[in-house]
């Protein structure tokens, strides 16, 4: 929540623009970001490319646990391997929605980013990470493709 309002406050700076070209930028990064999930171009997201250090799980259950998923939840301290936060960042700043609309979609985000986590706990860490990498490419492909049909709507939505 804390990063997608960052982003709805610099979204202003966008105000200008008319609104069939910040949908047609947003339509042009959403299809960049479906190609690069399905691997037909090589691109490199914007992000910190390390894991979250483990002195922070150091400061307590309580604490930790709060450093912990504040650092991954703001999604700048940590890796992250799929386009979809992206996108969701660039509508945020391309199309303005109202602030409800921007707890939703931080709500979404944070599921994506703590499923992983919850998975982990008390799992076979060998086998879950197993059977994650072997999952891993088929989540993709359905998200890019799910993630193509929302931005041909919203296509389709802008051209009415």
């Amino acid at each position: 929540l804390c990063t997608l309002l960052a982003l709805w406050l610099l979204s202003g700076l966008f105000a200008p623009i008319t609104t069939p070209v910040r949908v047609g930028l947003l339509l042009v990064i959403g299809l960049a970001a479906v190609a690069r999930d399905l691997e037909w171009i090589s691109v490199h997201l914007p992000q910190a490319a390390r894991q979250i250090p483990r002195e922070v799980l150091q400061d307590g259950p309580v604490r930790g646990a709060w450093q912990f998923g504040f650092a991954l939840g703001t999604c700048v301290r940590t890796f992250m391997t799929g386009s979809a936060p992206y996108v969701v960042g660039a509508a945020i700043i391309l199309l303005r929605p109202r602030p409800v609309e921007v707890a939703i979609a931080a709500a979404g985000v944070a599921l994506g980013r703590t499923l992983p986590v919850i998975q982990a706990i008390g799992a076979d860490r060998e086998r879950m990470f197993t059977d994650m990498t072997m999952a891993q490419r088929h989540l993709t492909v359905v998200t890019a493709v799910l993630t193509l049909c929302c931005f041909v709507a919203l296509a389709a939505a802008a051209a009415v």
